[in-house]
């Protein structure tokens, strides 16, 4: 399976890095196109329903946009409004929500893997065998 990646980072930011390597560790099978990277949360917002629409025109058969509710420059957030906002664009394009996930994060991945790499491994490896 293809899928595809929008993300709240900087070009080869630690999102870029991090989420398509713990994909591939729950499924090697994945096809993961490089992650698209929108610089800031306010750019995600605006542009991930085009990039999403572009992705799965190109073969993506799953879409995840991820971005942080509390982003590290501290601008709040509502992951239910933000996902509301998201899905009102999608709809608008006619993309297929049933192929995108909307993935709103509490608390940054990375932050998890400084605090508790063998932790985080410990949870994927004990999925690997319910793909």
């Amino acid at each position: 399976m293809k899928i595809g990646f929008i993300l709240e980072c900087t070009l080869g930011g630690p999102d870029a890095v991090i989420y398509p390597y713990v994909a591939k560790k729950i499924c090697e099978a994945l096809e993961i196109d490089k992650p698209e990277t929108l610089k800031d949360k306010k750019s995600l917002l605006e542009d991930a329903p085009l990039v999403a629409q572009t992705l799965l025109g190109n073969g993506c058969q799953k879409v995840f946009i991820i971005w942080d509710r509390i982003p590290r420059w501290k601008i709040e957030g509502n992951c239910e409004t933000d996902k509301q906002t998201l899905t009102e664009e999608l709809e608008k394009m006619g993309v297929p929500l049933q192929d995108v996930y909307l993935c709103c994060i509490d608390e940054m991945l990375e932050s998890w893997l400084i605090a508790d790499g063998s932790g985080v491994s410990d949870w994927i490896n004990s999925k690997t065998t319910h793909r």
